[in-house]
């Protein structure tokens, strides 16, 4: 009889630790592909957040581009910060804080009217490319420039020394427009494919391909 109820008790937690590794094994499979299902889940989401930064990037490409074109066309001086990787509030808190859409119709209410308290300075674009401040006041350069150049295109050289930030420049004299980036000023030819071209391929706008 006791041999009969120890037989009993053995297969009985046989049967037991059977079950319990069942229910893990189908339990720890479940989460895996759960997981695994998130994960997927994970990548669609962050591929939705790429594609819309990079819808966002050649909005604001494209309306830069035009911005500068006009302002350069009708010799309307400016100066516009596009911010990088390097948080500017420091430079921003020198100016204007707003919040506002970049387009080209409001760069050139900021700068065309000379009579506005609001034309001196720089234009700083966020990294949203969301306007954060005007009338904004740069660090200058203090390298020795060319003398044709004047007090914004030291301002543009000076920030592009103390950030990452690429700045650029439209002449009020000539119309033309110019860059600077990690110190270096450049000035584009008057070719509005030119210059399309190499502002997209300053802001990585070039790189953008359709994803499936």
């Amino acid at each position: 009889m006791n041999i009969i109820l120890i037989i009993l008790s053995t297969l009985t937690l046989i049967i037991s630790a059977l079950i319990v590794f069942i229910v893990i094994f189908n339990s720890r499979k479940y989460k895996l592909s759960k997981g695994s299902k998130s994960f997927k889940n994970i990548k669609w989401f962050n591929r939705k957040q790429i594609n819309n930064y990079q819808i966002e990037l050649k909005i604001f490409a494209n309306s830069l581009v035009n911005a500068l074109s006009i302002m350069g066309s009708e010799k309307i001086g400016a100066l516009i910060v596009v911010s990088q990787k390097d948080d500017l509030k420091s430079f921003e808190k020198n100016g204007y804080q707003i919040q506002g859409i970049f387009s080209p119709e409001f760069a050139m209410s900021i700068f065309s009217n000379k009579k506005s308290a609001l034309h001196d300075g720089a234009m700083i674009v966020d990294q949203n490319f969301n306007i954060a401040s005007v009338s904004t006041y740069l660090p200058m350069t203090r390298n020795i420039i060319d003398v044709k150049y004047g007090a914004r295109h030291r301002a543009a050289i000076g920030m592009s020394e103390a950030s990452d930030a690429i700045v650029f420049v439209v002449s009020e004299t000539t119309g033309l427009i110019s860059y600077a980036k990690n110190g270096v000023l450049k000035t584009l030819a008057r070719d509005n494919e030119l210059i399309k071209k190499t502002i997209f391929s300053l802001l990585g706008a070039n790189d953008i391909k359709q994803e499936d």
